[in-house]
């Protein structure tokens, strides 16, 4: 049977250290080069990451007016031929039967975007094994997640039908360096009759963040993004934020949600660890209190990002008001 053509897409920003090893992966690809591109967005690197890709035989984009992931995707989308796209980042290696496999679950046409396997790239920090374990990049794609509307791939290994994108437009550019991948699957359990499945076949490994402050700072990203989510998906929850914040303050409000989803309590959970591991020196027990530690500091980290997000979006409530008012 002969494959369909597909485009990859690769978005890419000071990536040298990793640029190579991923486009190398995708051209060991066992699928036939004549029904693949491969267009490489360099999203104003600064480092030596133009020349690396010009290095390849590769389609060579450049996107400098948008400073973001969702940008150079959309640059990729838009410059793309083929009706069937496959996204990867920069930082991940492919599995030579990555695109083979992962192409099989969209001959299901209702069917509009596929999730792959990934897994830590030769994890050599406790961070990085963490990550790994917490299924920090796991797709959603239950049934539950479905009904609810909620199922969510991640751009780090996805395949999308370009009609989704058609249909729905190009990934929002509110969200700066992650979300995006979320909205655009919200939108379209919302708005076609598409639906998202997952093929752990289509697998690649991804170089995970390898430090406390890369850790906490890609957090603190998730959750401003996710403020932004709920500001499009949910906006009674945002408004009553808003009437919570304008009668007791942002910082008590953010307290109350932060109670209210019992987080508090997960990072408490960080004690009894600790008195574990000292009063029995296991490694289980250590690794128990290490996983516990950075959990904490990734909840603490997201609510950073979430009340940065809502103060941004009440400054510009605030300034709408104060138009409007006569």
């Amino acid at each position: 049977m002969s494959k369909p053509n597909i485009s990859v897409v690769v978005p890419a920003y000071n990536a040298e250290k990793t640029i190579g090893l991923c486009l190398d992966s995708i051209l060991r690809q066992n699928y036939p080069q004549d029904k693949m591109e491969v267009l490489v967005v360099d999203n104003n690197s600064m480092d030596s990451t133009a020349e690396i890709i010009k290095s390849y035989p590769v389609t060579y984009l450049f996107e400098d007016k948008i400073q973001s992931p969702s940008g150079a995707r959309n640059k990729g989308i838009v410059n793309a031929r083929h009706g069937l796209i496959a996204f990867i980042d920069s930082d991940c290696i492919a599995d030579e039967h990555w695109l083979a496999n992962g192409i099989t679950s969209l001959d299901d046409e209702s069917v509009g975007a596929v999730g792959g396997k990934i897994l830590a790239y030769k994890p050599e920090t406790y961070i990085e094994e963490y990550q790994d374990r917490s299924g920090v990049l796991w797709h959603v794609v239950s049934d539950e997640a479905h009904a609810r509307r909620e199922a969510r791939l991640v751009t780090a290994n996805a395949f999308f039908r370009k009609d989704v994108f058609d249909t729905l437009g190009l990934f929002d550019l509110r969200y700066k360096g992650a979300g995006e991948d979320t909205d655009i699957c919200y939108a379209m359990l919302r708005h076609t009759n598409y639906k998202l499945t997952y093929n752990e076949h289509a697998l690649v490994w991804h170089k995970h963040r390898t430090n406390l402050r890369q850790f906490c700072k890609q957090y603190v990203r998730y959750g401003y993004n996710n403020m932004f989510l709920d500001q499009k998906f949910y906006p009674e929850i945002v408004n009553e934020m808003h009437e919570s914040a304008d009668n007791h303050g942002v910082l008590r409000t953010f307290y109350w949600r932060f109670l209210y989803r019992e987080t508090c309590r997960e990072c408490c959970a960080v004690f009894p660890a600790l008195g574990r591991y000292l009063t029995s020196f296991k490694r289980a027990d250590k690794t128990a209190l290490f996983d516990s530690v950075l959990f904490a500091l990734s909840k603490i980290a997201f609510v950073r990002g979430e009340i940065r997000a809502f103060k941004e979006i009440r400054a510009v409530r605030e300034k709408l008001t104060e138009d409007i008012r006569p």
